[in-house]
């Protein structure tokens, strides 16, 4: 099966620079909507990593790819969704709710 090839186009790829406190904040609706933007594959492998809790192993088995495959479909789909967060928060900060200060914040 031959894969496409992947262009990184820094201009397309450059995200800017958001707090990691903000994209631990983002409401639900708002970071669902933002993995709808992602590319299919790497959205389907960040949902199974994320909302269904399965393991890079599991992701592999379940996919039929090798886990070098889904460990790279992981990096740029997180890549691909901090810059779909990050314009969300630009254009409507307002989307961005506050967390109690003690919460430890997840990594993206």
């Amino acid at each position: 099966m031959a894969h496409p090839e992947v262009e990184f186009k820094p201009e397309e790829h450059e995200v800017q620079a958001v707090e990691l406190n903000i994209l631990s904040s983002i409401d639900a609706r708002t970071a669902l909507a933002a993995l709808q933007m992602v590319e299919e594959n790497y959205r389907t492998a960040l949902e199974l990593f994320y909302l269904d809790d399965l393991s890079s192993k599991e992701i592999s088995a379940t996919l039929g790819v090798p886990i070098g495959t889904v460990m790279s479909r992981l990096f740029r789909g997180k890549v691909q969704l901090r810059c779909a967060l990050a314009k969300a928060f630009e254009a409507d900060p307002k989307k961005i709710i506050s967390l109690p200060e003690n919460r430890e914040s997840g990594g993206l």
